[in-house]
C-alpha cells in the first residue's frame, strides 16, 4: 500500500475522531467562538436549537467518516491497485491533451496572424472598458458579502451561509486577496475582472472550434463590449466566474466527445465542482453541458463507452461538490442551499404569468447599450442560424437544442423565474450562434471575407463602446446590487463635521446600510451608529439616540427621507423638523434633532 493511501486513511480516521470530540463542546464555547470570529456584527441565530442540530450533525459526520475510512482500509489492496492503474492513465492522457493544445496553438499563430492581431485589439478594448468601471463605488451586494464574510477570518466563509449572495468560492478568493492587498473595492472585484477579460478569448476559441473563424471574431467583439458582462466583470460576484467556466467546459467537453481522455475528465470534474461551489445555479450550465455532450456522442459508434464516461463524471462531480459544501451543511443544514427563497417553487399560474416579464427583462439586459441597428443585426444573424439549423454543424445544432430543452424542463420542474443576471452565462452562446448566422452571409462574398468580418467587429466595438460610456447605464444599473455613488463622500463629511459618539448621532438608510458599513469601516467610524432594521425595537437604544442623520437618495432606487424613516420604524414626531446638512451628486443629508 502506497504512502499517500496510508496518509489518506490516517487523515480520515483523525477527522472522524475530531468531529466526535467537537460534538462535546459546550453551548457557551460555541457562542464565544462565533462572537470572536464575527466582531462588530450581531449574530442572532446561535441558540440552543441551532446548537442541538450542530451536535447531531457532527456526530453523524463522525460516524460516516469512520465507516468510510474502515471500508477503505478493508478494501485497501483493490482500491490501491485501481488508483495505480488510473494514475498511470492520467499521466498518459495529460500528455495527449497537452500535445493537442500545443499543436492547435502553433497552427493558430502560424497561419492566422492578422486574425489574432484583430483579437488582440478586441481584448484591449474589453480591458479598457472593464478597467474604466473597476473603481466605481461599492454596490449593496458586494458590501454585504465583504462586511459579513470576506473581511472575517477564512473559517467564516467556509462554514457559514447567511444569505444566497454568498458565492462561496468567490468569497474565499476575495478573503485571500483582502489579506494580501487590502480592502479597496478594486481588490474584491479582481477575480470577476480577470474572469471577464478571459471570457473574450475563451469565446473566440470556442466558436473557432465549433463554428468558424468569422463567427469567432464577431462574437468575441460582442462579448468584449457587452454591457452586462462588463458590469459583472466589475462587480465582486461570481457570475463572470461561472460564465468563464461554462465556456471553457464547452471547449473541453467537445474535445472529450472525440477523445476518451481521463485527464480531461479530471479537469472537467474539478472545474464543474468549482462552478457549483461558486453558485449553485451552476446546475443550469452544467445540465446544458451534459445534455450537449450526450447529444453529440449519440452519433458515435462507441457511444456507450462515452456515456459511461460522462455518467461517472457526473457522480464524482456531485460527490466533490457535496464535500466542498460539507462544512456549510454541517453547521447550517442543507436547507440554506437547497431551500432558500430564490429556489422555492412558485404556484404554476404565477410562474407561467411571470415567464413573459422574465424573458423581456433578460432580453433587455442582453441588449443593454447596444444601438438598435446592431441589435437588429445580431437578432437577424440568430434568425438566419435558426432557419438554416438543419445545415449547421451537428455541434452547433445540438448546442442550441439541448440548451432550450434543458432550460425549459428545469424551469417547469422548479417553477422559478430567475433574475436576468442568472442567464448571464448564455450571452456568449447567443452572440456566437447569431454571429455564425452572420458568417453565412459574409461567406457568400468571394473576396476579403476576413477583412469584412474585421470591419464589422470594429463597428461592434466602437459603436457599442460609445453608447456604454455616454449612457452611463452601468453606474445606474441595479442588476447586481445598486451602488451608492456618494457613499465615500458622505462618510468623509460625517467624519469631518459630526461627532457621532459625543452628540449621540446615528445615521440611517437601511437600503444602503451595507455600503455605509464598508465606508465606516474604511474611515474607522463606529458601525453601531448605523441603524439596523430592528434598532428601534430596543428601548435603551431609542433613549440614547439624540440626533439622527438621514441619507436621502435620488437615484435608481429613489428614497425620500420620509420613506427612510418609515422603513427604520422611526417616529418622526419625536424629532424636530429636518435641517439640510449638505448635498452630493445623488444624495442629501438631513439632520433630525430629538425634541
Amino acid at each position: 500500500m502506497r504512502i499517500y493511501y496510508k496518509l489518506l486513511l490516517i487523515i480520515l480516521f483523525l477527522c472522524g475522531i475530531l468531529f466526535l470530540a467537537l460534538s462535546f463542546i459546550s453551548f457557551n464555547a460555541v457562542r464565544s467562538l462565533v462572537d470572536s470570529l464575527v466582531k462588530d456584527v450581531r449574530v442572532d441565530f446561535i441558540n440552543y436549537g441551532f446548537y442541538s442540530k450542530l451536535i447531531f450533525r457532527l456526530r453523524l459526520l463522525s460516524l460516516l467518516t469512520i465507516i468510510i475510512a474502515s471500508l477503505m482500509a478493508f478494501y485497501r489492496i483493490q482500491i490501491d491497485n485501481y488508483l495505480s492503474i488510473k494514475l498511470s492513465k492520467l499521466i498518459i492522457s495529460y500528455q495527449d491533451l497537452k500535445k493537442s493544445i500545443i499543436n492547435y496553438t502553433k497552427l493558430l499563430f502560424k497561419d492566422h496572424k492578422i486574425e489574432l492581431l484583430s483579437l488582440g485589439l478586441i481584448i484591449s478594448v474589453g480591458i479598457f472598458l472593464r478597467i474604466f468601471y473597476l473603481f466605481a463605488a461599492i454596490r449593496i451586494d458586494e458590501a454585504g458579502v465583504f462586511i459579513f464574510l470576506s473581511s472575517k477570518p477564512l473559517i467564516v466563509s467556509l462554514f457559514s451561509y447567511p444569505f444566497p449572495g454568498h458565492h462561496v468560492f468567490y468569497t474565499i478568493m476575495v478573503n485571500i486577496l483582502h489579506n494580501l492587498l487590502g480592502d479597496q473595492v478594486w481588490v474584491m472585484r479582481l477575480p470577476a475582472l480577470i474572469a471577464g477579460i478571459l471570457l473574450i478569448p475563451a469565446t473566440y476559441l470556442l466558436f473557432r472550434v465549433i463554428s468558424n473563424n468569422l463567427a469567432a471574431l464577431l462574437s468575441s467583439a460582442l462579448v468584449a463590449v457587452s454591457s452586462p458582462l462588463i458590469e459583472f466583470s466589475t462587480n465582486a460576484r461570481g457570475y463572470t466566474t461561472i460564465t468563464l467556466l461554462f465556456i471553457i467546459l464547452l471547449l473541453l467537453i467537445y474535445y472529450l466527445s472525440e477523445n476518451r481522455n481521463i485527464f480531461g475528465w479530471a479537469i472537467f470534474i474539478l472545474l464543474s465542482a468549482i462552478g457549483f461551489y461558486t453558485i449553485t445555479i451552476f446546475l443550469i450550465p452544467f445540465g446544458i453541458l451534459i445534455s450537449w455532450y450526450i447529444w453529440i456522442v449519440m452519433y458515435s459508434s462507441n457511444k456507450f463507452e462515452y456515456l459511461k464516461d460522462v455518467g461517472l463524471a457526473v457522480i464524482i462531480t456531485g460527490l466533490l461538490t457535496f464535500i466542498l459544501y460539507l462544512p456549510i451543511i454541517v453547521v447550517n443544514g442543507s436547507g440554506v442551499i437547497l431551500s432558500n427563497e430564490y429556489v422555492t417553487a412558485m404556484p404554476l399560474l404565477l410562474f407561467i404569468k411571470g415567464l413573459g416579464p422574465m424573458v423581456s427583462s433578460t432580453w433587455a439586459s442582453w441588449n443593454q447599450d447596444i444601438p438598435s441597428v446592431i441589435t437588429y443585426l445580431i437578432a437577424f444573424g440568430f434568425i438566419i442560424f435558426v432557419s438554416t439549423i438543419k445545415y449547421a454543424h451537428k455541434e452547433l445544432r445540438a448546442l442550441l437544442i439541448s440548451t432550450l430543452l434543458f432550460i425549459s424542463i428545469l424551469l417547469f420542474i422548479k417553477r422559478v423565474n430567475p433574475w436576468p443576471r442568472i442567464w448571464l452565462f448564455l450571452i456568449p452562446i447567443y452572440f456566437g450562434l447569431a454571429c455564425t448566422g452572420l458568417s453565412y452571409i459574409i461567406d457568400k462574398f468571394n473576396w476579403h471575407r476576413l477583412s469584412v468580418s474585421i470591419v464589422i467587429s470594429m463597428v461592434f466595438l466602437f459603436g457599442i463602446s460609445r453608447n456604454i460610456i455616454l449612457n452611463d447605464t452601468i453606474f445606474n444599473s441595479d442588476n447586481g446590487g445598486q451602488l451608492l455613488v456618494d457613499g465615500e463622500q458622505i462618510t468623509k463629511y460625517i467624519k469631518d463635521h459630526v461627532k457621532l459618539k459625543d452628540d449621540k448621532v446615528f445615521v440611517v438608510n437601511l437600503t444602503y446600510r451595507s455600503p455605509m458599513m464598508y465606508y465606516f469601516r474604511m474611515y474607522n467610524l463606529p458601525m453601531n451608529h448605523l441603524l439596523r432594521y430592528n434598532s428601534m425595537e430596543n428601548e435603551q437604544f431609542k433613549s440614547d439616540m439624540k440626533n439622527l442623520i438621514v441619507i436621502e437618495v435620488d437615484n435608481v432606487l429613489k428614497e425620500k427621507k420620509e420613506t427612510v424613516l418609515e422603513d427604520a420604524k422611526v417616529n418622526i414626531n419625536d424629532f424636530q423638523s429636518s435641517v439640510l446638512l449638505t448635498k452630493f451628486k445623488v444624495s442629501s443629508l438631513y439632520l433630525y434633532k430629538r425634541q
